[in-house]
């Protein structure tokens, strides 16, 4: 049993595919602004191809954002960056 199912390597594959698809779909239609409507979206924003203005609208967060990788180190950090296909650096710098 995993005490916190969103941390699993299932869910943050699932939610890297999930946002690199809305970030082409963001691509392709060209919007001014984008609202992001929870946690689960606001990664698309590192998949974009263009700079953005972004409005993460966070709701219930204690609930939906209280997940065990939230504090990671170098090891933490290389996995993540594996599973949302982008680099190390990328996740230092947000």
């Amino acid at each position: 049993d995993n005490p916190c199912p969103q941390t699993s390597v299932k869910a943050l594959t699932f939610y890297s595919i999930w946002n690199q698809a809305l970030a082409r779909v963001i691509d392709r239609v060209k919007p001014g602004i984008f609202h992001c409507p929870d946690y689960h979206n606001a990664m698309s924003c590192m998949y974009l191809e263009r700079t953005l203005p972004v409005v993460v609208m966070l709701h219930n967060a204690e609930y939906q954002g209280a997940i065990t990788t939230q504090q990671f180190g170098s090891v933490e950090r290389a996995a993540l960056a594996k599973v949302f296909n982008v680099s190390e650096n990328v996740l230092t710098t947000m």
